[in-house]
């Protein structure tokens, strides 16, 4: 049997971990290209997409052509952990005002329509935070080609402090969180999620802010995401505000 790995991304419940396992040979002894996922043997037929977990199955070769990197995520035990749904539509889409392509299509005051996850913190001592922006899974459309492209947003994450109890009405870089001469602002990525870690005063507020480049969207559509938060603190030493309005879902999860 051809030796293969066995990845798992983040799902919406407990810890993902890295194996190593075999896959036994077709009956013509080929395997055909696992550039895709497999869907997990307990995927309901009428309901595939909604119910993949994140398990696929890829050759090794197959693999050293798409990935440079691998990240082994594991139970970090004494932090909190909260995962929001949310979706970019017409009138929560403002863009990403930084001038990393040209042209800028967003101002700095449209990129306040974007959805605003409002964080207070209330520990006694610094808190770390890690955070992931998903956008939805391109691999799983039979349609879109690797690299998925047409499939992918440009999509950006950023964290900035807040002075009151109101949400951002504009993009202000000097608000962005720095630590230890870090921005806490992802690069502007064309992938499926862009990962987050810094540490942030408390107590404190802020603003954690997602968003893609274009600045509008058509009237009707939507494009959906998802932000997991982990914090190192006990889940009542800190508390999220994710309105509906902006796009967020009604079930947030600590």
């Amino acid at each position: 049997p051809e030796l293969v790995e066995q990845l798992h991304s983040p799902p919406p419940h407990g810890a993902s971990l890295v194996f190593a396992c075999q896959l036994g040979q077709q009956e013509d002894g080929v395997h055909p290209s696992m550039l895709r996922p497999i869907m997990p043997f307990q995927s309901r037929p009428e309901d595939l997409a909604m119910a993949h977990d994140g398990t696929f199955f890829m050759r090794f070769e197959d693999w050293m052509q798409v990935y440079s990197h691998v990240l082994l995520r594991h139970q970090l035990n004494g932090w909190s952990r909260m995962r929001l749904e949310g979706s970019w539509m017409s009138h929560t889409c403002g863009g990403t005002p930084i001038p990393v392509m040209q042209p800028v299509l967003a101002t700095l005051d449209s990129w306040a329509r974007n959805p605003q996850c409002l964080l207070s913190l209330e520990a006694d001592f610094d808190v770390e935070l890690c955070v992931t922006l998903h956008q939805f899974d391109a691999r799983l459309n039979s349609a879109s080609p690797f690299p998925f492209e047409d499939q992918l947003r440009q999509i950006f994450l950023c964290i900035m402090h807040m002075d009151g109890s109101e949400r951002l009405t504009v993009f202000d870089k000097k608000r962005i969180v720095r630590h230890n001469g870090a921005s806490a602002a992802t690069p502007l990525s064309q992938r499926r999620s862009v990962l987050l870690q810094t540490q942030l005063k408390s107590p404190g507020r802020y603003a954690i802010v997602p968003s893609i480049w274009e600045p509008e969207l058509p009237k009707g559509s939507q494009v959906p995401f998802v932000l997991t938060l982990h914090l190192n603190c006990d889940a009542e030493k800190f508390f999220v505000e994710a309105s509906e309005a902006e796009g967020w879902g009604a079930n947030a999860k600590k």
